[in-house]
């Protein structure tokens, strides 16, 4: 009799979802969620018949929808090897749902960055944050809405909890005070991040000289302020997100081997390493 190889023999499941059969390899459900995995492993019945071996006795999956779960299917088992997956923005909220609640590590990450890239209206981009816990859309959302020309609308406040509306109100009231309290500003491209405390906004007065920047090599530039920190209003919001919120947006600063201020958690630009960085003319 021939032996079965370890890898390339499969055994089959059926499960049923919304009255509907899908008969899939077991394998990459016990490889990569522990909930199956541990599904399958529990003890059975003698003469028991196990669940998901016959058409007659398929694995009931409670609370899925068919074209969530055949969705799901599509990125589990791509229909071709190097093939692009052709899912819609809304299949790909799907797989993202459902491999979050079935701990599908790889395929969520997968829904995460084709998300990323898809044009999700902000306040949707939240509420998925906060629901299945993607931290690296945080910083990136919460700096948008702080900077949004209207404030969160009621509808809008119910959707995303009126704890968090309060806190963005916060937010929001931080950088208007900053304005308020420095009225004559103009905006620039800071050549360095103040310390805790100061205002970015407190030495750029109409009429008052500024200090000249250049690069370590003597040449004067104009580079642009690296990283995703666009003017004063972006650093005073980053300090009012970080203070309130608690989040940070490390990975929103590319500065390559930047040193990071403890206090901040804001990366300074290192010049040993960054050579075009831009450095005050106390002259």
């Amino acid at each position: 009799m021939a032996s079965k190889d370890e890898t390339f023999y499969f055994s089959m499941t059926i499960f049923q979802v919304e009255g509907c059969l899908f008969k899939v390899p077991r394998k990459p459900f016990e490889e990569q969620s522990e909930i199956f995995r541990s599904m399958f492993s529990l003890p059975q019945e003698s003469n028991a018949m196990v669940e998901g071996m016959t058409d007659d006795k398929p694995l009931i999956l409670d609370s899925v929808k068919k074209a969530d779960f055949r969705a799901f299917l599509q990125v589990l088992f791509p229909p071709s090897y190097g093939e692009e997956i052709p899912l819609s923005e809304q299949e790909w909220l799907s797989v993202l749902g459902l491999a979050n609640m079935w701990s599908f590590t790889k395929i969520r990450q997968t829904a995460i960055e084709k998300l990323q890239h898809n044009s999700i209206d902000l306040i949707t981009k939240v509420e998925l944050a906060h629901r299945y816990d993607i931290r690296e859309w945080l910083y990136g959302a919460y700096l948008a809405l702080g900077k949004r020309l209207d404030p969160l609308s009621v509808e809008e406040s119910a959707r995303l909890g009126y704890d968090f509306a309060i806190k963005m109100g916060h937010v929001r009231e931080r950088l208007l005070r900053d304005k308020i309290a420095h009225p004559n500003a103009y905006r620039q491209r800071p050549g360095y991040i103040p310390a805790r405390g100061d205002s970015p906004r407190s030495g750029a007065r109409n009429g008052q000289q500024q200090p000249r920047m250049r690069t370590n090599l003597g040449i004067w530039s104009t580079h642009p302020f690296p990283g995703e920190l666009e003017d004063e209003d972006d650093i005073v919001l980053s300090r009012a997100i970080s203070d309130i919120f608690g989040v940070r947006g490390e990975a929103h600063f590319m500065l390559g081997d930047a040193d990071l201020d403890q206090n901040d958690g804001i990366p300074l630009p290192n010049p040993q390493t960054m050579p075009w960085v831009m450095t005050f003319d106390n002259l």
